[in-house]
Formats: structure tokens, C-alpha cells, sequence
């Protein structure tokens, strides 16, 4: 395997050479590496943040490509402080989420419940008090609801997300 990085200005040039070294079957992949998180990006309308990782295989026919175990956000961070707004929490706060392919597609639930973290999330800006969200939704107490906005946070981290502005 070979891995070559690349910026925008030449990355299609690159990967006709690598086609033609190689041989075009022997493209493995491209990787997208963003190599600046910076409020700072958004001073120019354009940001040149991201570089290109081409990835060939001498032979894609033999290589030996291992798939890594998909490590969720629960587990990445088990026993890891997890920022959140300036305050620090641990993952083990996150004891209530859990993720089993066979139910909701995979996604985040509370306690195993058929309710999804992005439900609740939604839920909370919908519903005016808590005790009408909980009228609704009885089976969750006020630690669910907690953890599953931290772990919407944590899922977030720092990306800047642009509203319009009212009119």
C-alpha cells in the first residue's frame, strides 16, 4: 500500500499519475482529512482546509485490507474526560445510551428504549415544560434527558453552524 497526501490544487493531477503508475483497479481510496477546526476559517468565504490522502495497493487483488472494529462514541471514550462547554464529563455519564445495530437502525437509545437521543433532543425543544415532555414520554426521568443532550453535545464537538439571520 501506498499513500501519497495531496491539497486541492493538485489532487486530480495526482491521481491520473497514480492511475497510470499503478493502475487504475489498484485505487484503493481517498481520505478527506480536515486539517483545520478554527472559528478562524470563517474570516474568507473559501478555506483551504482539507488535504487528500490518495491510497493505492500495488496489487488490490492480494493486499490485505482489515476492517477495524467500529469503536462507538461510547466506548472511544470510556473512562475519557469528554469536554462540554468548558466543563468536563466522563463517558461513563453517557451509562444510560446504548447502540444495538438490531434496534432503530443502530442509533442511540435511551436504556435500550425505542427512543432515539435524537427524539428526546427534538422532544426538549418542542415541548414547552419538561412535565409536558413527560406526559408524552413517561418512561424518561430527568437523568435521560440529561445524558442524552450530553451525548448529542459530545457527538457535535465544536462545529460552527451558520443561521440566517431574521429579516
Amino acid at each position: 500500500m501506498i499513500f501519497v497526501q495531496v491539497d486541492d490544487n493538485e489532487g486530480h493531477y495526482l491521481k491520473t499519475v497514480m492511475d497510470e503508475l499503478f493502475g487504475r483497479p489498484n485505487f484503493v481510496t481517498t481520505f478527506i482529512w480536515q486539517k483545520v477546526d478554527s472559528p478562524n476559517d470563517n474570516k474568507v468565504a473559501v478555506t483551504p482546509d482539507h488535504e487528500y490522502i490518495l491510497c493505492f495497493a500495488k496489487d488490490l487483488a492480494t493486499a490485505v485490507l482489515k476492517q477495524k472494529h467500529d469503536v462507538s462514541l461510547l466506548d472511544a471514550f470510556r473512562g475519557r474526560r469528554v469536554s462540554q462547554g468548558g466543563h468536563g464529563m466522563y463517558a461513563s455519564a453517557f451509562d444510560r445510551i446504548t447502540i444495538e445495530p438490531g434496534k432503530m437502525n443502530g442509533q442511540p437509545c435511551i436504556r435500550g428504549l425505542r427512543l432515539t437521543v435524537r427524539r428526546i433532543v427534538e422532544a426538549v425543544g418542542e415541548y414547552r415544560s419538561r412535565e409536558d415532555l413527560r406526559t408524552d414520554y413517561p418512561d424518561l426521568d430527568d437523568e435521560d434527558i440529561r445524558q442524552a443532550l450530553g451525548y448529542a453535545a459530545a457527538m457535535l464537538g465544536d462545529q460552527i453552524v451558520e443561521l440566517k439571520t431574521a429579516s
